[in-house]
């Protein structure tokens, strides 16, 4: 039960910076798309 919940929380976690780091990079790739076209 203890291990169980121990994995779910490391689960939980990992979703929570893979999402992170998604968003950042759409932002950043984005970004450099609307700074090349303004050039």
């Amino acid at each position: 039960m203890r291990c169980k919940k121990c994995k779910s929380l490391i689960l939980e976690q990992l979703s929570t910076y893979f999402w992170c780091g998604a968003l950042l990079g759409a932002g950043a790739l984005l970004g450099c798309l609307i700074y090349f076209n303004f050039i």
